[in-house]
């Protein structure tokens, strides 16, 4: 079976990242042998040289490498990917603010590791131990998507339709009064 061509966006993005990766090992000052030792041999310098050109596709595990050897944020580098390579349209690109209740009280088995990062990020003694809702950037919302293996925009539909349900859920109840309990 012979391979599809990547979407003419998809190819922008693979090169924006290797872009990036290449900068930043330039702005350090190091050599593609260095960045290959600081991978643990995990990546040879000549595959180095072919995921930077772009003559090789970076799998997620060799782009992660690459970036802790280089010291960068992962995240970082795939959000500025998106944005110089223009895969993102403007509404995947928004923040998103969703009610904490509704997610740690949802039980759908995908937002697991979402209810961790919450009671992590919320944990007492942090800022925001009281907030009711919580506003998750682009990258926020990639880490979150990548922790529960979904694209950004499966990611935020997810949270989305999640509050949206609970909101639904809430409005239904019939109203408490004070002589009904």
């Amino acid at each position: 079976m012979v391979p599809s061509m990547p979407h003419p966006q998809q190819a922008a993005f693979a090169a924006a990242v290797a872009s990036l990766l290449r900068q930043s090992r330039r702005r350090q000052h190091l050599t593609q042998s260095e960045v290959a030792t600081r991978t643990g041999g995990s990546i040879s310098k000549a595959a180095l040289a072919n995921y930077e050109a772009g003559h090789r596709s970076l799998r997620i595990d060799v782009f992660w490498a690459i970036a802790r050897a280089l010291g960068e944020d992962a995240a970082a580098l795939l959000t500025t990917a998106e944005r110089t390579s223009g895969y993102r349209t403007e509404t995947e690109q928004a923040p998103i603010t969703v009610r904490v209740d509704a997610i740690q009280e949802s039980t759908d088995p995908l937002l697991v590791p979402v209810r961790r990062w919450f009671a992590l990020r919320l944990r007492p003694g942090a800022d925001n131990v009281s907030a009711d809702s919580i506003t998750l950037n682009f990258g926020a919302q990639s880490a979150l998507a990548e922790l529960i293996g979904l694209t950004s925009i499966e990611c935020r539909r997810l949270l989305s339709a999640i509050d949206t349900a609970h909101q639904d859920t809430w409005h239904s109840l019939p109203a408490c009064h004070e002589g009904d309990a």
